[in-house]
């Protein structure tokens, strides 16, 4: 085939033994909405052949795929995250009123490579995870571990920190002052402890990850101490 329509699935209605990224129906183009249901489909990656609908469950060879009220539905139901409702709290299926712009802060930064790898897939859309073809490179003086988890720990107490992590309160004296770096599971439990203890502290970031959560609680404390300066 030349050009091809394609139909878009559900994640819920994906094959059991299809991967959620890998699979995309496709069909000779007809521009009539009409045959669609009549046409016969194909999986792109694994090459087996389905039949769509838009009502009811899909089964073994019929695959359920979204219709266009699907998506109206679910663009009128849809929240906004980047924005703010009249309350100030970011907005949900169920905020009204006019919506305020919701700042946005960095964390941290990542670097990534100009390469064009696997153009023709991603042009295609049959590439849905960019980490498949998006190369990264990491600076080590930039590594999320020293410039915000680190500084969240020197803030703790340095004896419940080693109960917490079940090391020695020397060992979190060597990593705190940057004379060790951590094992892979000591470095994940210290970064889940910063960030437990920075969503405690600014109280309102239970959506935020360990490093977004370090990361507001060291701009609030920086707040504060240029408040302070006389």
């Amino acid at each position: 085939m030349n050009f091809v329509v394609t139909a878009h699935v559900p994640p819920l209605e994906i094959p059991a033994d299809a991967a959620p990224t890998r699979f995309l129906l496709i069909a000779p183009y007809n521009r009539d909405p009409r045959t669609w249901e009549r046409l016969s489909w194909t999986d792109y990656c694994s090459g087996k052949s389905y039949a769509i609908t838009t009502t009811g469950n899909s089964s073994r060879d019929v695959i359920r795929v979204r219709s266009y009220s699907d998506v109206f539905e679910e663009y009128r139901n849809h929240p906004e995250p980047k924005s703010l409702g009249p309350d100030g709290e970011p907005c949900g299926r169920t905020t009204s009123g006019e919506l305020g712009r919701r700042p946005v802060f960095g964390t941290h930064h990542i670097y990534t490579g100009k390469e064009s790898n696997r153009l023709e897939e991603v042009e295609r859309g049959t590439i849905q995870e960019w980490d498949e073809v998006r190369p990264e490179y990491y600076d080590p003086k930039a590594d999320p571990w020293r410039s915000l988890v680190v500084p969240v720990l020197k803030k703790m107490n340095r004896s419940e920190l080693a109960s917490l992590a079940r090391v020695t309160e020397r060992h979190i004296a060597r990593l705190r002052n940057g004379r060790e770096m951590p094992s892979p599971g000591l470095h994940q439990c210290l970064t889940r402890i910063a960030g437990d203890y920075a969503r405690k502290c600014i109280g309102d970031g239970s959506e935020l990850d360990d490093f977004a959560a370090c990361a507001s609680f060291l701009r609030r404390a920086q707040n504060v101490a240029n408040r302070d300066l006389p």
